[in-house]
């Protein structure tokens, strides 16, 4: 009603001539039936909903780290703006993640992708929106259909999530994807309507055993969590198997790998880009991943026995150490993934020093594993003359750190008390 109204109230349009004027495709026949043109009602859209700078919400950020796990094959979007897009920058993604905003850009498709079917936002010309459904079906039958039924509904699993519009192009392209799909794969509708009032899952003939009442954000998370809590089985294992072939306690990382859980699937990604220096914001969970995690979480829940202190692992990235109501130290948490230097970890530790001004308790030590060469000793103080008093600089931001490998803690218990006071 609103892009109608404001295409009376500019004079595109006269009261009454569209009979639905709630239906975005049937006002879009009208338009392009009176002026020749669907510029008059794109311009209003991308005015009025910020189609192009449309944040990605919770949602979103989960959808494009399901991507870039691998754990979900593709996404197929009948909205026009281009948060899942935001989300993939966002995460860093773009590398992993194909976009696909039209049949024209079928170049850029990869193993994993979101296609826009009825374009995006970006696209400049306001002709190429597919906003009626005649539009659809000549370029269903043309250019998307072949593609989309070969590399999307070809999986066991299907989901159509949301959709709660009723506008006929959204209803058609829907139909359209519906009966693409083999009679193999499983359909489930994920909506947080009621299913006798979807006009989608009785039109698509979707029982109500298929049919979850959930939000976007709510499913998208649920789906998540199934991810999180294999990678934690993934960590968990590698974590025996380092105990038991170098003979080392086996840790109890349960706790820490529930906060993580607990942290959801964006942050963890986040986290683990953190730990392990990377440049990417988004770390996905690949196949060294695990024993890597599991060397650096069992050196952390070390130091918290030993200190007689439990950890917190803070969605920043630091391990805090706390005693009772008090922190008693916080941490810097970092792996040289097997093959980078210490000097390395150093350098870009230094780099990071700014931006932890904001912190109330500024980091005392690094925590390293997997660093080559060999093991460090705790780093001394860097300036000889005033020794401990240079860490106290206010202007540099976190003082002199110290590290502290883990291997050295284990062989050394007795210096842990310089981490965890």
């Amino acid at each position: 009603m609103e892009m109608h109204d404001e295409l009376v109230t500019d004079g595109i349009l006269n009261t009454g001539e569209c009979a639905r004027p709630d239906d975005l495709a049937a006002l879009a026949e009208v338009v392009f039936a009176k002026t020749g043109s669907q510029r008059d009602l794109v311009s209003r859209m991308r005015e009025r909903y910020g189609l192009h700078a449309r944040p990605a919400n919770e949602g979103y950020l989960i959808a494009a780290a399901l991507l870039c796990e691998r754990a979900v094959a593709s996404i197929v979007t009948l909205n026009y703006d281009v948060a899942l897009t935001n989300a993939i920058s966002e995460l860093t993604c773009a590398d992993a993640v194909g976009i696909v905003e039209g049949p024209q850009h079928l170049a850029d498709m990869k193993g994993h992708n979101i296609f826009y079917l009825h374009r995006s936002a970006n696209a400049p010309d306001p002709e190429t929106w597919v906003l009626r459904t005649q539009v659809l079906r000549n370029e269903w039958r043309g250019k998307w259909e072949q593609v989309i039924t070969n590399h999307v509904l070809v999986r066991p699993v299907v989901i159509f999530a949301g959709l709660a519009s009723s506008a006929d192009v959204i209803l058609e392209g829907t139909r359209m994807l519906r009966a693409a799909v083999p009679g193999t794969s499983r359909l489930f509708q994920i909506d947080p309507g009621e299913h006798a009032h979807s006009r989608l899952a009785q039109e698509l003939g979707i029982p109500e055993a298929d049919y979850a009442r959930v939000g976007w954000c709510a499913f998208m998370r649920e789906l998540s969590e199934r991810l999180m809590h294999a990678h934690a089985g993934l960590v968990t294992a590698a974590a025996t198997r380092k105990a038991t072939d170098d003979g080392i306690v086996v840790e109890n990382i349960s706790e820490v790998l529930g906060q993580l859980r607990n942290l959801g699937i964006v942050t963890a990604g986040k986290l683990r880009a953190i730990w392990f220096y990377d440049r990417k914001a988004y770390l996905p969970m690949e196949s060294n991943t695990p024993p890597l995690m599991a060397d650096l979480l069992l050196g952390i829940v070390l130091v918290a026995r030993l200190s007689n202190s439990t950890v917190t692992i803070a969605a920043d990235g630091f391990a805090e150490f706390h005693r009772g109501a008090l922190v008693a130290a916080v941490v810097v948490i970092a792996s040289g993934v097997g093959h980078k230097r210490l000097a390395t970890i150093e350098a870009a530790t230094n780099g990071r020093k700014t931006g932890w001004r904001g912190r109330a308790m500024q980091p005392n030590a690094v925590i390293v594993a997997g660093v080559s060469g060999v093991a460090p000793s705790p780093t001394p103080p860097a300036d000889v003359i005033r020794g401990a008093a240079a860490e106290g600089d206010i202007i540099s931001g976190a003082g002199q750190l110290r590290y502290y490998h883990v291997d050295e803690l284990r062989q050394h218990p007795d210096r842990v008390v310089q981490v965890v006071p």
